[in-house]
C-alpha cells in the first residue's frame, strides 16, 4: 500500500484526488480536510466560468453601445469625442474592475452553496442579456449572432458546470466511502489493539506466574543442595569413621599374622622333626613294605592322571605338601585311590539295587501272569463241566444229533480260542 494506504488505494486522506495545477488564493475558504480542498478546487473552477461569461457580456455590451454611437452619427447628431473616450475609458476601467473582481468573488463552502451562487450569477448575466437586449434592440445581425454565440457558450458552460458538480457528488461519495472504510479500518485497529493489549496482560500475568514458579523451583534446589550439602558432611564423617576402624581392624590383623608367623615357624619345625623321625621309620622297615611305599610315593605321569575322575583329581590337587617335583604326596595318592574305590562300590551297590528292582518287577508280572493262567483253566474247566453234564439232560429231552452237532462244534471253538489266548469273556449261545 503506498503512502500509508489502508486499502482504498488514496492514502491515509480521505480527499486525496488528483489536483489541478492552477493555485488561486482563496484566504476565507476553511482549509480544514480534504473535503473541503477538493471542493474548493471545483469551486474556483466553476467561480473562473463565471467571471469568462461577465466579461463576455461587458465585451458585447461594450461593442453594442459603440455601434449605437456610431449609428447616432450617421443619423447627424454630432457626438463629442472626448465623451466617447471617456465612455471608452469607463467600460475599460469597468473590464479591469471585472477581472479584478476575480479574486473577490464570493464562494460557497459547499456544493449546495456553490450552485446557488452560480445559479444567481447566471440569472444576473441572463437579465443583463436581455435589459441589453431590451435597450438596444439588437441593432445588427453581428450583435444578434455575438449573443447567441453568447448563450451557446453559457449553454457549454452551465453543461460542464453540471458535469464537474455530478462529478463533485461522485468524488464526494467516494470520499464518504474511503471515510466510512477508514472509521472500519480505525475500529478493526482499535479492537486489535484492544486484544493486543489483552494478550500483553496474559502475557504479564504468565510471565509473572512463571516468575513465582521460578522462585519456588530456585527456593525447592537451594533446600536440596543444603540438604545435600548435610549428607555429603555427614557421609565425610561416617567414612572417618569407617577409616578409624578399619585402621584400627587393621593393627589387630597385623598382632594376628605376627603370631601366625610364628606359629607357621613352630610348624615348620616340627615339620623337619617328622621327616626326621619318618627316615628312622623307613630305616626300620622291611624289604617289601619299602617297595611298596615306594610305588606309592613315586611320582606319577601323564598317563596315570587319564585315569583318575574329576573328584579323585580335586582331591590331588588339594595336597599342599612341599614336594621338590610339585606332584602330589604318598598320602594325597590314597586318598584318591579311596575315593576311586568307594565311586566303584557306590556303582556297584546302585547296580545291585537296579536288578533288584527289575527282579521284583519281574515276579510281580509272573505273578499276575500265574494267577490270569489259573482264572483261565478254571473257566475252561468249568465249561467242560457245564458241557459233560449238558447231554444227559438232552437225551431226557429226545435232542436231534444236528442239535448235538452244533453244540460239539461250538465246544470246538471255545477250546481253539481259549489255547491262543483269544476272548474269555464271549458267552456262546448253546441253546
Amino acid at each position: 500500500m503506498d503512502g500509508g494506504d489502508l486499502g482504498l488505494g488514496r492514502g491515509l486522506k480521505p480527499g486525496a484526488l488528483p489536483k489541478d495545477e492552477t493555485h488561486l488564493d482563496f484566504n476565507f475558504i476553511p482549509n480544514d480536510s480534504g473535503r473541503d480542498a477538493t471542493c474548493k478546487h471545483n469551486v474556483v473552477n466553476t467561480t473562473e466560468t463565471v467571471i469568462h461569461v461577465a466579461k463576455c457580456f461587458q465585451d458585447v455590451s461594450i461593442d453594442t453601445q459603440r455601434s449605437q454611437h456610431d449609428t447616432v452619427n450617421d443619423n447627424g447628431i454630432i457626438a463629442d469625442r472626448d465623451t466617447e473616450a471617456a465612455d471608452y475609458d469607463s467600460n475599460t476601467s469597468d473590464l479591469e474592475a471585472s477581472r479584478d473582481s476575480k479574486q473577490s468573488i464570493v464562494i460557497g463552502t459547499s456544493l449546495q452553496q456553490q450552485k446557488q451562487l452560480f445559479n444567481r450569477d447566471l440569472e444576473y448575466v441572463r437579465r443583463n442579456i436581455n435589459g441589453s437586449q431590451e435597450d438596444y434592440g439588437y441593432a445588427s445581425s453581428r450583435e444578434k449572432h455575438a449573443v447567441s454565440r453568447l448563450e451557446k457558450n453559457l449553454e457549454n458552460q452551465l453543461q460542464k458546470a453540471k458535469k464537474e458538480i455530478e462529478s463533485l457528488k461522485k468524488d464526494l461519495a467516494q470520499c464518504h466511502d474511503e471515510l466510512t472504510s477508514k472509521v472500519k479500518v480505525i475500529q478493526v485497529l482499535r479492537s486489535q489493539s484492544l486484544a493486543s493489549q489483552l494478550e500483553d496482560e496474559n502475557v504479564i500475568c504468565k510471565l509473572k506466574q512463571l516468575n513465582e514458579d521460578l522462585q519456588k523451583e530456585v527456593n525447592q534446589f537451594t533446600f536440596a543442595l543444603a540438604h545435600k550439602d548435610s549428607a555429603v558432611t555427614t557421609s565425610q564423617q561416617t567414612w572417618a569413621d569407617r577409616f578409624d576402624s578399619l585402621a584400627v581392624e587393621n593393627a589387630a590383623l597385623h598382632d594376628v599374622l605376627r603370631d601366625k608367623t610364628e606359629d607357621m615357624r613352630q610348624m615348620h619345625l616340627s615339620n623337619i622333626a617328622l621327616r626326621r623321625e619318618k627316615e628312622e621309620l623307613l630305616a626300620l622297615l622291611e624289604v617289601k613294605e619299602k617297595e611298596k611305599y615306594e610305588a606309592l610315593s613315586c611320582p606319577a605321569t601323564l598317563g596315570d592322571y587319564n585315569n583318575f575322575s574329576s573328584l579323585e583329581l580335586a582331591v590331588l590337587g588339594a595336597c599342599k605338601c612341599p614336594l621338590p617335583n610339585a606332584d602330589p604326596c604318598s598320602c594325597a595318592q590314597s586318598a584318591a585311590n579311596l575315593k576311586r574305590d568307594i565311586r566303584l562300590l557306590k556303582d556297584c551297590v546302585e547296580m545291585h539295587k537296579k536288578h533288584h528292582q527289575e527282579a521284583l518287577v519281574t515276579v510281580d508280572a509272573y505273578r499276575s501272569a500265574f494267577e490270569e493262567q489259573l482264572s483261565r483253566n478254571k473257566t475252561l474247566l468249568k465249561k467242560m463241566a457245564d458241557y459233560a453234564i449238558e447231554p444227559t439232560l438232552a437225551t431226557t429231552k429226545s435232542s436231534s444229533i444236528e442239535e448235538r452237532m452244533d453244540k460239539a462244534k461250538a465246544v470246538l471253538k471255545f477250546l481253539i480260542q481259549a489255547m491262543i489266548g483269544g476272548m474269555f469273556h464271549n458267552k456262546c449261545d448253546f441253546a
